[in-house]
């Protein structure tokens, strides 16, 4: 998903990743979509007229109350220092205008696919997760069931223990009556 203050970008087609443009040159109007849409990428013009890119950044992140999104920030000014503050903030990439379009689609796409990866490794470590429980707990059993013959076997070695001086007890009985 894309939020645009100008028209210049249009929809990026990327597998497994649904896509639009969206024109927003309403300040108000972006936390409300991304709140709506809940886009997994957005791309942003810093430097647009009565619209101060970083605050509107900071109000979508906390929409996204810690739910990560990719950030893609443009911008007509050169400024290394605005550069730095966009990385600083969050930005995932950061492109000058004027925006060629084989690089932004080629970035979005990228985007796209960490985000894919990074929500299949999330699912295998999950899955991950649940297997180490589970064997955990069928470990468990068999250390319980290990523990109840260990304690058995030692009843029956201390009871074969007592029965042998018994026996042995009266061996010697016999032995020393027969003397």
């Amino acid at each position: 998903f894309f939020f645009q203050a100008e028209d210049g970008i249009r929809d990026v087609a990327v597998t497994g990743v649904q896509t639009c443009a969206l024109p927003i040159s309403d300040v108000a109007a972006a936390p409300k979509l991304f709140a709506e849409l809940q886009p997994d990428i957005v791309v942003m013009d810093l430097t647009q007229p009565r619209l101060d890119g970083f605050a509107v950044f900071e109000q979508l992140k906390k929409v996204a109350a810690g739910r990560h999104f990719a950030a893609i920030f443009l911008s007509a000014a050169e400024d290394r220092e605005i550069r730095a503050q966009a990385y600083e903030r969050g930005a995932t990439e950061f492109l000058l205008k004027p925006i060629d379009e084989t690089e932004i689609r080629l970035r979005v796409r990228n985007q796209a696919r960490m985000i894919a990866f990074e929500q299949a490794l999330r699912e295998h470590n999950e899955k991950l997760a649940q297997t180490v429980a589970e064997r955990t707990a069928r470990l468990q059993q068999a250390i319980d069931v290990l523990k109840r013959a260990e304690a058995q076997m030692s009843d029956s070695l201390k009871a074969s223990e007592s029965q042998g001086r018994d026996r042995m007890a009266f061996l010697a009985s016999i032995n020393h009556e027969l003397r």
